[in-house]
């Protein structure tokens, strides 16, 4: 047994799903597969069960899991002490962004890591959401910033809550309710929604369903825009309104105006993602920056 052996139970531990698991650490199914019960064959007991629908952790299989962790958590924490005391602090962070979200209110955390870790490349991507979840799990990325209300359905993501950004409606300029201070949910009920492709950005897409749903509605769409700044030209177009956050003010324009969103539920949580079983000692180095400079809001 190797850390190796070790790395692959978890992943597939958390995936419960050999495909999934076997392109995460990089292998072939089979050479994965022989991996998994190799491991079974020293351990002396059966570690899944699995069927043609799904994989299960067996009871031994869960308490391996405790132990296995604990031991994995060691090795990661011992081989980041050795690397720092050589002054191996990772060399390159690839950060990941949303597509056309201003990063206005992550760039202090970035400005303080590069200046307290010169040695380090940061590397930067603006990419689809779907796209920064591949790329972590593959370890193409190592951290990124994200907006979300629900990240808990991505396998094999460790994630921060960050900071509630405030959403907004947004109306053209001569839409009736130009004038008002708030709006409630409730009052978009007959109106025409565009909003962003779900292929773009999907955590964004199920919010909005689910605050309208809770309103006892569901949104007219008429028209979809990949990026945000598109979505804002229809609504200036007249096509329909949109919800947004906060950092969507950045592109404010002369034929739209902001409406603050008056509900419990009107915001979404800023995130910093990473991957799960990333290997990239400085990853540990900017979350910590992170919690001492966003003070996380957890839920």
């Amino acid at each position: 047994m190797d850390i190796y052996t070790i790395e692959a139970f978890l992943v597939l531990a958390s995936q419960l799903n050999f495909t999934k698991s076997a392109n995460i650490i990089y292998l072939s199914q089979p050479a994965f597969s022989r991996q998994i019960v190799s491991l079974e064959d020293e351990v002396g007991c059966k570690l899944f069960i699995r069927s043609k629908r799904k994989v299960e952790l067996t009871e031994e299989g869960k308490i391996f899991a405790r132990h296995a962790q604990s031991l994995y958590d060691e090795y990661s924490k011992l081989t980041l002490k050795m690397k720092q005391l050589k002054n191996d602090t990772g060399k390159k962070l690839m950060i990941g962004f949303l597509q056309d979200q201003p990063q206005n209110i992550f760039s202090p955390v970035v400005r303080k890591f590069k200046a307290q870790y010169k040695d380090i490349e940061l590397i930067f991507h603006d990419l689809a959401m779907d796209a920064i979840i591949d790329k972590l799990r593959l370890k193409e990325l190592d951290v990124a910033f994200s907006l979300a209300n629900n990240i808990l359905d991505y396998q094999g993501i460790s994630y921060m809550y960050l900071k509630k950004l405030p959403m907004y409606v947004v109306v053209a300029k001569d839409h009736p309710f130009k004038d008002r201070k708030s709006l409630t949910i409730e009052e978009l009920r007959d109106e025409k929604f565009v909003m962003i492709d779900p292929a773009t950005y999907t955590p964004s897409h199920r919010h909005i369903f689910s605050m309208c749903k809770i309103a006892g509605f569901e949104p007219n769409i008429c028209a979809y825009a990949s990026y945000v700044p598109s979505m804002l030209m229809m609504v200036g177009y007249g096509m329909g309104i949109a919800f947004v956050s906060e950092p969507a003010k950045f592109f404010m324009s002369d034929d739209i105006i902001f409406i603050p969103l008056d509900n419990e539920a009107a915001f979404l949580r800023t995130l910093l993602l990473w991957g799960t079983f990333t290997t990239n000692p400085a990853v540990s180095q900017f979350t910590d920056i992170c919690k001492d400079m966003l003070e996380p809001d957890n839920p």
